[in-house]
């Protein structure tokens, strides 16, 4: 069942995306080649995975 939240959260999130696309397509900045972009993404996950780690093996 969906509910009422659900479906505003989902209507807001398609909004969201399309003006973060349109705003993309008027940033008069050059665009960053596809795999520059996914190595720092790639990076950013690794940073995050092993604070994670970190903090796991702290609280035991």
């Amino acid at each position: 069942m969906v509910t009422y939240t659900r479906l505003t959260d989902a209507v807001l999130v398609r909004v969201d995306l399309r003006e973060a696309i349109a705003a993309s397509r008027r940033d008069p900045r050059p665009a960053i080649p596809s795999e520059q972009m996914f190595a720092e993404l790639d990076a950013a996950i690794d940073q995050v995975v092993a604070e994670q780690a970190k903090s796991d093996r702290e609280s035991i």
